[in-house]
């Protein structure tokens, strides 16, 4: 899991560090972990098999995940709770989502529902609460220029278009 976040988090800050011109910085602090990973690598593979060799692994890139994310950070000026003020909704909608589906799941194994059906229902109701609890903290907090902001403005932007190229038609 560690792994998997650190790989994703840093793949998303690379291009952003390469925008402002930080090239160099990215192969640092790639380099700063390979040049940790690779004895540490032999000394837990020796001692605990391949299991000490990804739980080296992964512990590296947790923490190059934290030292990169300080670091953009704070090479673009953003503080912990401007991060914090733009992702609890996300967060706060992806938590009751997850909630939701958990349960949704359960109920439906019980039934001895087939699995392409509990996949298919999931994925929908999922996606429904998603949307419907962020778009609700969204308008709760007052419509703040975020995310939704943006994708709102698309989908009423696309909904006016389709409205007025069919009243044109006829």
């Amino acid at each position: 899991m560690f792994f998997g976040l650190a790989v994703f988090g840093f793949a998303n800050q690379s291009p952003l560090l390469f925008s402002l011109g930080y090239k160099k910085l990215v192969s640092h602090l790639y380099a700063g972990a390979v040049v940790v990973v690779i004895p540490a690598v032999i000394w837990s593979t020796d001692r605990y098999g391949l299991t000490g060799a990804a739980v080296i692994i992964s512990s590296v890139h947790f923490v190059l995940f934290f030292v990169s994310i300080a670091v953009t950070m704070r090479l673009i000026s953003l503080s912990i709770s401007g991060v914090i003020s733009q992702i609890w909704r996300p967060v706060v909608a992806c938590t009751l989502m997850a909630v939701v589906v958990i349960y949704l799941q359960q109920q439906l194994y019980a039934n001895d529902y087939a699995q392409v059906w509990v996949l298919l229902l999931s994925s929908f109701v999922g996606a429904l609460t998603f949307f419907c609890v962020a778009a609700l903290l969204w308008w709760i907090s007052g419509k703040p220029s975020a995310a939704e902001t943006r994708i709102f403005g698309l989908v009423s932007n696309r909904l006016r278009n389709n409205t007025n190229s069919q009243t044109a038609d006829h």
